[in-house]
């Protein structure tokens, strides 16, 4: 009797983690750009961290270039690659899951060591990307394009730094406030 119900959870743990894997990747599964109304929404929202001034700093020197980044996850691969046309994808394969989270790295290593990132699925509209050296990315939300990136005008690429460069200068504005007066 025991060894029935013993076998009758691991069966249900087994099928519960390989159905939280699956999930993982097919939530994934398509093409992700900066949301740059969620990731205003969700600093703003955020606890303070120790060095807003840091933060601030790092999104007026990178987070300009992030409006550009595409990243597409099909199955156990995801690319990054830039908006528009002609861009080499940099592939990554992934090498760990567990719910709502996954771990990525590069297939070829950059010089003497591997890219590597990680995603945390928010909800069914937002994710996470966090690159291993560069945490401030945790901030940063995306979102599923509706457009596959090698549809999209340069008109809709421009549009999207603009609407991304608004939020950048309304997070930068946010850090640099005093502590007293931050909600």
């Amino acid at each position: 009797m025991v060894k029935n119900l013993l076998l009758i959870c691991f069966v249900a743990l087994v099928i519960a983690s390989t159905h939280a894997q699956a999930e993982t990747s097919s939530n994934l599964d398509g093409q992700w750009i900066v949301d740059p109304k969620a990731t205003e929404d969700f600093v703003k929202g955020t606890p303070r961290p120790p060095h807003p001034d840091k933060l601030a700093q790092w999104f007026g020197i990178a987070g300009g270039y992030l409006a550009i980044f595409i990243y597409e996850f099909k199955g156990n691969v995801a690319l990054k690659s830039t908006l528009g046309p002609g861009d080499q994808a940099l592939e990554y394969q992934q090498v760990f899951k567990q719910g709502a989270e996954a771990k990525y790295m590069t297939k070829q290593t950059l010089g003497s060591k591997a890219d590597k990132f990680s995603v945390l699925i928010m909800d069914n509209v937002n994710i996470r990307i966090i690159p291993s050296e560069s945490p401030e990315m945790g901030y940063v939300l995306w979102k599923r394009s509706q457009v596959q990136s090698k549809q999209m005008k340069d008109q809709e690429i421009i549009a999207r730094g603009e609407e991304w460069m608004a939020s950048i200068e309304n997070i930068i504005k946010v850090m640099k406030k005093d502590p007293l007066t931050h909600h």
